[in-house]
């Protein structure tokens, strides 16, 4: 696919040269008007959230389209396929970048996964949609060789970026920010996987103490929901980027309910596991508790240490969620109390922490693990 799509970026490389060469001067023998604002329509296009992680918020990209050559392209930032690449992509050595589709293909692939897809014109002078296409075919030119990174080259952050390059120095007036920009980027996204708490419990996982840092409010735009509401309030000369109408290219499904079954419930299930195991006193759901818990800490311990993941230098969670409890597990009588301590400490400060650092599911399970070691501690004192 990559090979294809190569072949078409080099085409296209191609286009600006030939339509309107690298300076505005350059005569052409033709009655084409290369300054007419319509010469390229530039369009943002949303897709519609699927059912797979890497696009549970949705997809953004640009159309452009110059009627008079009779080119019609999608230009999106798209990585290797996850799906084939989970280990690949977990160590962080998957990679990415901009890649020109045909409208009618690009439209395709999402009416075979029954997306839908939304297109919003932009009002952008002709000089900026001219350089927009340049910047975009250079882009695409460069093929996939850059390090994959949601944070940072993400379909809305990616889309933006290009676009404000394109933009140059002409002054974009933001309008007023409204007050979800005052929170983290884990908070933005968090907020739009309500219904997806399985989800939102692996990005927590996932994704480290970067996404929690102060950046840049244009930085914070991940979402395509987001990056629309952006440009509908942004203006260049006075005029919208985008005026609010859009055309349902394809028509968008509802989003599916929140599941009954939830991590929260899960973790619940491991709390009173643990409560009733103070009375009974089985090994088995000791070692439920503490399996589950080193499996988790291995996982961030890898993340952290090993792996090039983008976002993944740190995260809180390796405190509660590390491999040494069960490397530890036979002097437990020593240790179990004072980090079930450590445990208590740990977790009031995430829930009372001014921004969301942690997802409730792993609060109660944190729970479950503090009633498990001070049951421990209670055991051996009984059998002095």
């Amino acid at each position: 696919m990559f090979r294809k799509l190569n072949i078409i970026t080099f085409i296209l490389f191609c286009f600006p040269a030939l339509c309107w060469g690298h300076d505005d001067d350059v005569e052409f023998n033709d009655s084409i008007d290369r300054n007419n604002p319509d010469f390229v329509i530039a369009s943002l296009m949303i897709a519609s959230p699927s059912d797979v992680l890497y696009s549970l918020l949705g997809h953004a990209c640009l159309r452009l389209e110059c009627p008079a050559f009779g080119l019609d392209y999608c230009f999106s930032y798209e990585s290797e396929d996850v799906k084939e690449k989970v280990l690949t992509f977990l160590a962080g050595g998957l990679k990415q970048g901009m890649f020109a589709r045909p409208f009618g293909e690009y439209i395709k692939e999402f009416a075979n996964e029954g997306r839908g897809v939304r297109q919003y014109k932009m009002n952008l002078p002709i000089r900026v949609k001219r350089k927009l296409w340049e910047i975009l075919d250079k882009k695409c030119a460069e093929g996939a060789e850059l390090p994959y990174d949601y944070m940072e080259r993400g379909c809305a952050q990616a889309t933006l970026r290009v676009l404000l390059q394109a933009l140059g120095d002409t002054e974009v007036e933001w309008g007023e920010w409204s007050q979800k920009y005052d929170q983290t980027r884990r908070e933005f996204v968090s907020s739009h996987l309500q219904n997806n708490p399985w989800t939102r419990c692996f990005l927590y996982l996932l994704v480290g103490s970067e996404a929690d840092r102060d950046v840049d409010k244009t930085d914070k735009v991940v979402i395509p929901s987001d990056l629309v509401e952006l440009l509908e309030n942004a203006k260049i000369e006075d005029v919208p980027i985008i005026n609010g109408d859009c055309v349902e290219i394809l028509p968008f499904v509802s989003q599916k309910g929140s599941p009954w079954f939830t991590p929260l419930l899960l973790s619940s299930l491991f709390l009173i596991l643990s409560i009733i195991n103070i009375f009974i006193k089985s090994p088995k759901i000791d070692w439920l508790l503490l399996g589950t818990e080193t499996v988790i800490g291995l996982f961030l311990t890898y993340l952290i240490f090993l792996s090039d993941l983008p976002c993944t230098e740190w995260n809180w969670l390796i405190i509660p969620f590390n491999p040494l409890p069960a490397l530890l597990w036979r002097w437990r009588k020593y240790w179990a109390v004072w980090f079930a301590v450590i445990l208590i400490i740990w977790a009031s400060v995430m829930v009372s922490y001014p921004h969301k650092l942690i997802d409730w599911a792993y609060i109660v399970f944190i729970s479950a693990l503090v009633v498990m070691y001070i049951g421990q501690s209670i055991k051996f004192r009984l059998n002095k």
